[in-house]
């Protein structure tokens, strides 16, 4: 079977923004490179500052979080199979994570590839940050 269709949302205020994903598995199937965060529909499109990341699945799926790079995929978090507490990444004790990196060839964009999905399966993630 293949991956469910995400639930997303994303909040914006000016430069500001929260964006949240959340997939429920009704059988197998994985995600790879699925746009969370899409660079293009926030204000400003330059470049993209994390403030804090949640994220939360059950135990039998793993998530990992990436910035889009046309040579090779930037690792943001992997979130590993077992693990079903909240992850909370706060970043704005140093101002955030910045993804300024982009070429012509990078989007820029926040990504997830997930791995072992199986029926009942849970992934949410909550995304704030800025754009500039």
């Amino acid at each position: 079977m293949a991956a469910p269709t995400p639930a997303t949302n994303v909040y914006k205020n000016g430069k500001a923004f929260v964006a949240t994903w959340r997939g429920v598995w009704a059988g197998t199937g994985e995600f790879t490179d699925t746009v969370v965060v899409n660079l293009s529909n926030l204000n400003y499109t330059n470049r993209i500052r994390i403030l804090s990341i949640a994220i939360t699945s059950t135990t039998g799926i793993s998530a990992e979080l990436e910035f889009d790079d046309a040579t090779a995929d930037v690792l943001i978090y992997h979130h590993p199979i077992g693990v079903a507490e909240t992850a909370i990444l706060d970043f704005t004790s140093i101002g955030g994570l910045i993804w300024d990196g982009q070429t012509s060839d990078d989007s820029g964009n926040i990504t997830l590839t997930t791995d072992s999905a199986a029926s009942n399966d849970v992934v949410s993630i909550v995304i704030t940050g800025r754009s500039a």
